[in-house]
C-alpha cells in the first residue's frame, strides 16, 4: 500500500501519485483531493516505445509568445484566503492557475509554435531555467510532453499498457490524455524553480520595474526575430493581428506579457517598460490577496491597475483582481490568454480574444 491522492468526484478514476500543488483536482478544478491508501500496481511488461519519437519533439518555428512575469517574494509564501481556506500559499495558487492554462492548451493545434517564457522577480529579475540550466523558454507542446508525456508513457509502461501513436481509437485517446492530465506535475517544478531562483536575488522586496524592463527587453527581441540570446535556436516570426476597435486598424505581434504581484513595487521608483509600447502595449496584470487589508494592498493593487494596458477594442484596462477564492478562475484565465497571445483585457476572453485576420 501507498499513500495517493484522489478526487471524490473522480474517485479512483484519477489517483495521483503527488499532491497537487494547489491541492485541487486536475479534472474538477473546485474539487480538493483527498490523500487515500491504494495498493501498488503490478509490474507489467515495458511496452511503450520510450524516448518519445522524434517526430513528437520536432522543434518549429516561433509564431507566439507569453511571458510570465512572477512575483516570487517571501509574501508569496503567506496563505492567499486564509479565512476560505488555511493551507493554500499565494505561490501555490499561481503555480496551479499556469498549470491548468498550460493543459488547457495542450489539445491546440499549433501549440507547438506557441512559446513560453517564464521570469521570477523578487528585488532582481530573471529568467528561470529548464532542467539542462537553460532559460525557460519552452514551447507549450515541448512542456506538455516533458511534464505530462513522458512521465504518463512511463506509467503505462510500468503497468503493462501500451501506447498507441498512429490510428488510436476515441477511447484510447480519452485513456492517454487522461494518463497525461494525471502525469502532469508542472506545477511542483515551477514551483522549486522559484524557490530557487531566490538565491540569485533577495526575495524580501518587489522590484516590479526591474522585472518589466527585462520582460520588455525579452519581447523587443522577440519581435525583431531573435532569440538566440535566450537560448533559442528555433526561427522566431511572430504572428501578427489586426486590431479592429475605435481606432484605425493597426497591427500588434503576436506576444503578450502578464505580471502579477501581492505588493507595491519598493525598490525606487516605479516604472513600466511597456508605457511607450507602440502600437499598443502588450502588458496585462493582476493582483493578487485583499486589496483592502492595509495601505500597501491598495496600493500594490493600484499600481497594477495603472500600469496594465488599455484594451483598444473594448477601453479596459488588461487588469485582474484575485481578492477571493472564486476568482482564482481569473488567474487562469489571463494566464491562458497571454500564453495564447489573444486579447488584451477580460472582455477579449470572454469573446473570444481580439479580432484577427
Amino acid at each position: 500500500m501507498s499513500a495517493k491522492w484522489m478526487c471524490n468526484i473522480c474517485k479512483t478514476d484519477r489517483i495521483y501519485d503527488k499532491r497537487p500543488q494547489d491541492g485541487y483536482c486536475k479534472i474538477h478544478p473546485h474539487e480538493l483531493v483527498v490523500p487515500v491508501e491504494m495498493p501498488e500496481p503490478p509490474l507489467g511488461k515495458a511496452l511503450v516505445p520510450y524516448p518519445i519519437p522524434k517526430e513528437v519533439t520536432d522543434p518549429t518555428q516561433v509564431e507566439g509568445l507569453g511571458v510570465l512575469v512572477c512575483d516570487v517574494s517571501y509574501s508569496m509564501d503567506t496563505a492567499v484566503f486564509p479565512d476560505e481556506r488555511k493551507d493554500l500559499t499565494r505561490l501555490q495558487l499561481v503555480v496551479g492557475a499556469v498549470q491548468s492554462a498550460l493543459m488547457a492548451m495542450r489539445t491546440l493545434s499549433v501549440n507547438d509554435k506557441a512559446y513560453v517564457a517564464i521570469i521570477a522577480f523578487g528585488k532582481g529579475a530573471k529568467v528561470i531555467t529548464d532542467r539542462h540550466g537553460r532559460p525557460f523558454i519552452r514551447s507549450v507542446k515541448s512542456i506538455i510532453n516533458e511534464f505530462g508525456l513522458e512521465p504518463a508513457l512511463q506509467k503505462a509502461s510500468k503497468q503493462g499498457w501500451q501506447w498507441v501513436y498512429k490510428g488510436a481509437k476515441k477511447e484510447q485517446l480519452d485513456q492517454q490524455d487522461k494518463w497525461i492530465t494525471e502525469a502532469f506535475e508542472f506545477d511542483h517544478y515551477i514551483h522549486d524553480q522559484f524557490i530557487k531562483v531566490r538565491e540569485d536575488f533577495s526575495a524580501n522586496g518587489t522590484n516590479i520595474t526591474e522585472a518589466l524592463s527585462l520582460a520588455r527587453k525579452l519581447t523587443d527581441n522577440a519581435i525583431a526575430g531573435n532569440l538566440r540570446d535566450w537560448g533559442i535556436t528555433e526561427p522566431v516570426s511572430l504572428k501578427r493581428s489586426i486590431i479592429s476597435g475605435d481606432k484605425p486598424q493597426f497591427t500588434v505581434p503576436n506576444v503578450r506579457v502578464m505580471i502579477y504581484s501581492d505588493g507595491e513595487h519598493n525598490q525606487g521608483l516605479l516604472e513600466n517598460a511597456f508605457e511607450k509600447m507602440q502600437p499598443q502595449s502588450v502588458l496585462l496584470t493582476s493582483f493578487i490577496g485583499d486589496e483592502e487589508a492595509s495601505d500597501d494592498t491598495r496600493k500594490g493593487a493600484d499600481q497594477m491597475r495603472s500600469i496594465a494596458n488599455i484594451c483598444p477594442i473594448h477601453q479596459q484596462p488588461g487588469y485582474y483582481l484575485i481578492n477571493t477564492l472564486e476568482r482564482r478562475s481569473l488567474l487562469r484565465e489571463v494566464f491562458h490568454m497571454s500564453t495564447a497571445t489573444s486579447g488584451f483585457c477580460r472582455e477579449c476572453a470572454l469573446k473570444s480574444g481580439v479580432v484577427a485576420h
